[in-house]
């Protein structure tokens, strides 16, 4: 099976470390083909060193999968650029953090094989061609439409990701997994951004209550939505991540300190979104949307 991974980012940098541990081949495809040097640090072993040519996207033979650990603002336009790779059976593996995808998967794909995946492995690259993992989290996958694809090879590519992400689990319901771990990221993302700490201060107790609010809030977006978790499961979810990541910095603390956009809009203003339409109030939520979209003004208007 020929293994494709969009770009080198922090995620992508721990997919290509288990494809090196496990002998899986993989190809990056990029903006543009060059070659690049990069060094992968996974946790407890040494690090590797490797040249790699990068291929255009879209720009290669059909591609069996196609795994896009891209921000969440980049998924329409990285999959319009990647069609040409695609084939009836290429699996899509969406991984990323944020909500929206599901609807340009049905608008854009409708008949494509394409698995939705979340993880709380961390990483973080301290320069452009360098990826330290950080943490070992959880991560789960589950199929959004499974296309024409046989049975042995949907079982192929779960045992493909079971090994890319482990320790993974396959869930048959992924909205709900979607929905806690959206939960997750609307409290540890922009709180970290904005405190500028790493997830384990979050513990604090005037924090813990600002999360118990957001968990409240996002449990009654959800429930209007047909998706029922409680704010106490949604809670103790994010206070375990917390904990397993402590020593963690969040993805959105890194954007922030690196200056770039956040997928801010996709976690919160998602769900600031949906909760207008159902007239809900999620004071906690918008409040800390709008010290994220604050800070990141003033960066991107430099730009």
């Amino acid at each position: 099976m020929n293994v494709s991974i969009v770009g080198y980012g922090a995620i992508g940098g721990l997919l290509m470390t288990r494809c090196l541990e496990h002998d899986i081949s993989f190809d990056i495809l990029a903006r543009e083909s060059q070659r690049i040097d990069l060094t992968l640090e996974p946790m407890n072993k040494p690090p590797y060193d490797l040249g790699i040519e990068t291929h255009q996207l879209g720009a290669t033979e059909i591609q069996d999968v196609v795994i896009v650990p891209v921000k969440a603002y980049q998924v329409r336009d990285v999959l319009s650029q990647l069609r040409p790779i695609i084939s009836q059976n290429t699996c899509i593996v969406l991984l990323h953090n944020g909500m929206g995808s599901i609807e340009i998967i049905h608008d854009e794909f409708p008949h494509q094989p394409a698995i939705l995946a979340t993880t709380s492995h961390g990483a973080y690259k301290p320069s452009n061609n360098h990826v330290i993992q950080t943490g070992i989290g959880q991560s789960q996958f589950g199929w959004l439409q499974k296309g024409q694809l046989l049975i042995n090879e949907q079982k192929d590519l779960e045992h493909l990701l079971e090994t890319l992400l482990s320790p993974a689990i396959r869930v048959d319901n992924m909205h709900k997994a979607l929905w806690k771990k959206l939960a997750v990221n609307a409290s540890i993302n922009p709180m970290t951004a904005a405190l500028k700490c790493r997830n384990g201060q979050l513990r604090e107790r005037q924090h813990l209550e600002a999360i118990k609010s957001i968990s409240r809030e996002i449990s009654d977006v959800a429930t209007a939505q047909g998706i029922l978790l409680s704010a106490s499961e949604l809670y103790e979810n994010t206070c375990q991540v917390i904990e397993d990541t402590a020593d963690n910095y969040s993805s959105m603390y890194q954007d922030v300190q690196a200056s770039r956009k956040t997928e801010i809009e996709f976690i919160s203003g998602y769900i600031v979104g949906l909760a207008k339409k159902s007239n809900i109030f999620v004071p906690e939520t918008e409040l800390w949307l709008e010290k994220v979209r604050e800070i990141e003004a003033q960066y991107l208007s430099h730009h």
